[in-house]
């Protein structure tokens, strides 16, 4: 294999500052080969990059499309179109609270479940959930996973 110097790099890739940490102390131009890195780290790498890319397609997907994920939850709950549907985990919460005050948990997830206001207070925590998901991610991955 042929070797590479700094000097035989275009001069505008020569200019650019970042080129000077693939440079090393001989002015040689480092290659890193995939065979020559250790599998655990090839491993390690791998697994941070799906958990990152996984978490900002996550956290991506709920910031623009939260009503996505919010509307079967709220039906796997049990908040209906109609209220609260018997037998389900809401009905069961609902008969322990009685009365349900103006303004609650409760009354906020039904009035979502029922597409009222409530609606749209539950989209925006989902979307705010879905940035900070996506904020993490990118730490995540400037930090490497650590």
């Amino acid at each position: 294999m042929e070797e590479t110097t700094y000097e035989d790099l275009p001069e505008a890739i020569r200019n650019d500052r970042g080129v000077e940490s693939l440079v090393g102390n001989d002015r040689r131009v480092v290659r890193l080969r995939e065979q020559n890195i250790p599998q655990h780290v090839l491993d390690r790498v791998r697994r941070n990059n799906m958990i990152s890319s996984g978490l900002f397609l996550i956290g991506g997907i709920l910031f623009l499309i939260p009503a996505l994920f919010t509307g079967p939850l709220l039906g796997l709950l049990g908040f209906g179109a109609a209220g609260p549907v018997a037998g389900s985990i809401a009905a069961g919460v609902q008969s322990m609270i009685a009365p349900v005050a103006g303004g609650s948990l409760f009354a906020i997830l039904q009035s979502a479940g029922m597409g009222g206001f409530g609606a749209a207070i539950i989209n925006g925590v989902a979307a705010a959930r879905g940035a900070i998901g996506m904020a993490v991610a990118a730490v995540f991955r400037f930090f490497g996973g650590h």
